[in-house]
């Protein structure tokens, strides 16, 4: 009966929109309007023509919404429509049909998983599980509000977009405990909220003042407002703002860390929606009373686990553990405190902390023999975009760009087939090509993108010119380097313990990348033995002997292949 039910609203919902052509957000507040008319004893029908008919109407069926700009624009046609007898008096259902219509869009446009933010809520309501929790935020925290309300909680909201405090004042034509209020760009205060509170930051496009997703003044007295708030909060923020230094964010975690009430920081990965997005997500779990010196849990989801759909129950179950400071499986845990963490630069992720038994061996060796920063032993270049593709026949015009995927299995840079026109108007490529150049003996380490892809540079042919592409830094070996030899340069950033410790440097981004000021200061040690240098030299004699063989057997293949025919 129930399975009928929900296939009769969601058939509904289909229909209203192929005949109506309206928004779903549209579609949403007419059938609250049929609702109350229903509820009214009325015929649920409804006959309007444009924007300020349908606004009226809308009004006069829910007074609440006379407070609002009304934001929702229909077409300037007549639109008639009636509510499905048999779907009168089901109108939480009617609403679980349209948020499972348009969840995939929802996560789609907005990179937030719904059991997250279930999960979240259940950790804000243990202690006080009876009082509203608020909800604020902008587009992304409507699926997980609506969501919330049907699972029977008490929801309120809070945002700065009327046109979304109209929609989640709309839900109590659903028969939902909803409420609504909206904030003011500039004096967000958070703290008169009677419960505890998830904020859902994303960019605003209303009106002229600061976007709320982006780490503006705007946002700090967002913050700040959070934390002065009695209750226990979370806050979902950008993944950027885990790892940046500067500006706003730094100011931002600092405010955080000096309440003392932050307890645990989660960092998710990016494609944390349906499709693979570009957007990483962190989130901040802060208790009623802070101590300056409390603990603070860092915590890495691992991103195949996290992007899988639905999410799995052990996976889900160990999350929750991990909320409430539990060891759970399949997270990495870092336990730091508040003043370790300011001391550090405010960097709230897991990669710079997670000791491995390589570190073990490093640390000892970097003891035993002695250490230098990378940049003592190399120049480090860093390299820009020179210009596009091109399929230019005369060679005289064109220069070979070098990517990570020429860097074959042995680390040897293969001849580049990106090609690049060379513009003899273009100062700026002029000086990039000039600088970018590379030459035998470099190495090209990628610093942003596929971490850890080093090539050694084998040859050059004469009457050709390459250049390292943007991705790239060029490790060019220094007239005063403590060991002249690029090849044990090479080794050291091939060993494991060492790649482990720049992998962890690398940011938490869609595309991660290594910091230049870490780069520089990466330890690297000494040979302990001149024995050291020459076995790091004979092994990539051995790479390049086999780089050859390899690419010989491709050639051969290759020709193999185009010399079949059916």
């Amino acid at each position: 009966m129930v399975i009928k039910k929900a296939g009769a609203a969601e058939i509904y919902w289909q229909t209203l929109s192929k005949q109506t052509r309206l928004d779903p957000e549209v579609q949403l507040v007419l059938t609250a309007i049929l609702y109350v008319r229903a509820r009214n004893g009325e015929a649920p029908e409804i006959t309007f023509r444009g924007t300020t008919e349908f606004s009226s109407l809308a009004c006069s069926a829910v007074p609440e919404l006379k407070q609002f700009v009304w934001s929702i624009a229909v077409p300037d046609a007549e639109i008639s429509w009636r509510l499905p007898r048999d779907l009168v008096k089901n109108p939480a259902k009617t609403l679980e049909a349209f948020l499972r219509l348009n969840e995939r869009s929802y996560i789609k446009r907005f990179s937030l998983r719904p059991e997250l933010v279930d999960e979240i809520a259940e950790w804000l309501l243990e202690e006080t599980p009876q009082a509203p929790y608020w909800i604020v935020g902008e587009e992304r925290s409507f699926l997980s509000g609506a969501r919330s309300l049907l699972s029977g909680r008490a929801v309120r909201f809070a945002t700065i977009s009327e046109h979304l405090a109209l929609l989640f004042t709309v839900l109590k034509a659903y028969g939902l405990d909803a409420g609504a209020a909206v904030l003011k760009p500039g004096a967000i205060d958070l703290s008169t909220l009677d419960g505890p509170v998830v904020t859902i930051p994303e960019p605003n496009t209303e009106g002229d003042h600061p976007p709320v997703g982006k780490y503006t003044i705007d946002e700090l007295n967002y913050a700040d407002a959070l934390i002065k708030n009695p209750s226990r909060v979370a806050a979902v923020v950008s993944g950027g703002m885990l790892y940046r230094m500067q500006g706003e964010d730094e100011k931002l975690k600092t405010m955080y860390l000096r309440s003392g009430r932050l307890t645990r920081v989660f960092s998710f990965p990016s494609a944390t929606g349906v499709e693979a997005g570009v957007e990483t997500l962190g989130l901040l779990l802060c208790e009623k009373q802070g101590f300056e010196s409390g603990v603070v849990d860092l915590i890495s989801v691992p991103r195949l686990r996290y992007t899988r759909r639905p999410w799995p129950d052990d996976f889900r179950r160990n999350i929750s553990l991990a909320m409430r400071g539990m060891d759970a499986e399949g997270v990495n845990v870092v336990r730091t405190t508040n003043l370790t963490l300011l001391n550090d630069r405010c960097i709230l992720l897991t990669t710079s902390r997670v000791e491995t038994p390589g570190d073990e061996v490093i640390d000892r060796l970097l003891e035993e023999r002695g250490s230098r920063p990378l940049s003592t032993f190399v120049h480090i270049i860093r390299c820009h975009s020179v210009g596009p593709d091109c399929d230019s026949a005369d060679e005289k015009d064109v220069v070979y760009e070098a990517i990570p995927n020429d860097i074959n299995e042995c680390g040897i840079l293969r001849r580049p087939r990106k090609r690049i026109r060379i513009d003899p108007e273009d100062h700026t490529q002029a000086r990039r090509l000039e600088k970018q150049a590379i030459m035998p003996g470099d190495i090209i380490f990628t610093q942003r993108g596929r971490i850890g892809s080093i090539a050694l540079v084998d040859a050059v042919p004469k009457k050709e010119r390459w250049v390292a592409g943007q991705l790239f830094v060029i490790l060019r070996l220094r007239a005063d380097s403590p060991v002249e030899s690029p090849a044990y340069i090479l080794r050291c950033l091939q060993c494991a313990p060492i790649r482990g410790r720049y992998e962890r440097m690398s940011s938490n981004t869609a595309v991660p990348q290594v910091r230049s000021e870490d780069l520089d200061n990466l330890l690297i040690p000494l040979p302990g033995r001149e024995s050291g240098v020459e076995e790091a030299e004979e092994a990539v004699r051995k790479l390049k002997r086999y780089s050859k063989e390899i690419e010989d057997l491709r050639a051969r293949a290759e020709k193999l292949i185009k010399s079949v025919t059916l």
